[in-house]
């Protein structure tokens, strides 16, 4: 691991320690990219980061820090960097790095947040199937059911009766944060966990990171907004 860090600082120049929201989608990244965004930070692309996906599928961890370290961006959300164990190989590459894990009020509440996104966003608010998900074209055609498979599913097609199962869902979230925080248990200068819906959270993460705002709580942009393209923010559009 050591000879993979010194590779990338000796062949790409990391201007700024890097930024990693680890929060599962919808757990407010979105809205935390906003406030970033307003503070003056470079959110990296969604949409480039979410290309290498294939790359995760893999698991070339390599080829997710070679775009992070050639990056002018500072901050970087969402896929792949929230899915499952990308968060360890980060912070063993790219040492000065901080994290931030967004969390929901509890995981039931995450899980019919997803839910009504999902139906929403890939099929006008009607319930889900697989072939749906794999025929999505979102990104790619199948990356939405390939994404899903990386933290849900565990690639099988056997999931007519249970492709959107509560208790599926619910435990893949506790298991990301429950990961999340038994890796930096012994280093939480390194983490911060919040909850974007909790104003002494927003407090937490602006002394966190050492940010002055005028701002006293974090920007909404709540599922609807992003279904129907209703924002203004540069990271969804690059």
């Amino acid at each position: 691991m050591t000879q993979n860090r010194d590779f990338f600082f000796s062949k790409f120049k990391v201007n700024k320690p890097k930024l990693f929201c680890i929060g599962l989608n919808k757990t407010g990244t979105t809205s935390l990219g906003s406030f970033f965004e307003l503070q003056g930070y470079k959110v990296a692309s969604q949409a480039a980061g979410e290309q290498l996906l294939l790359a995760y599928r893999n698991r070339d961890f390599n080829e997710i820090a070679k775009y992070v370290a050639q990056s002018k961006a500072q901050v970087f959300q969402d896929i792949p960097f929230s899915l499952p164990f990308s968060f360890i190989y980060l912070d063993q590459i790219f040492k000065e790095s901080k994290f931030v894990l967004t969390v929901r009020d509890s995981p039931d509440q995450w899980f019919d947040s997803i839910l009504q996104f999902h139906r929403n966003f890939f099929n006008r608010g009607r319930p889900l199937t697989v072939d749906i998900l794999k025929s999505a074209a979102y990104v790619y055609e199948g990356w939405a059911w390939e994404s899903l498979n990386e933290y849900i599913f565990a690639d099988t097609d056997d999931l007519m009766d249970k492709l959107y199962d509560r208790d599926l869902f619910v435990k893949s979230y506790k298991q990301h944060v429950l990961n999340v925080k038994s890796y930096f248990k012994h280093r939480m200068d390194k983490l911060i966990i919040i909850n974007l819906s909790c104003d002494e959270d927003f407090i937490r993460l602006c002394n966190f990171l050492e940010i002055k705002t005028d701002l006293k709580k974090f920007p909404h942009i709540d599922s609807t907004m992003i279904a129907e393209g209703k924002y203004n923010l540069n990271f969804l559009k690059e």
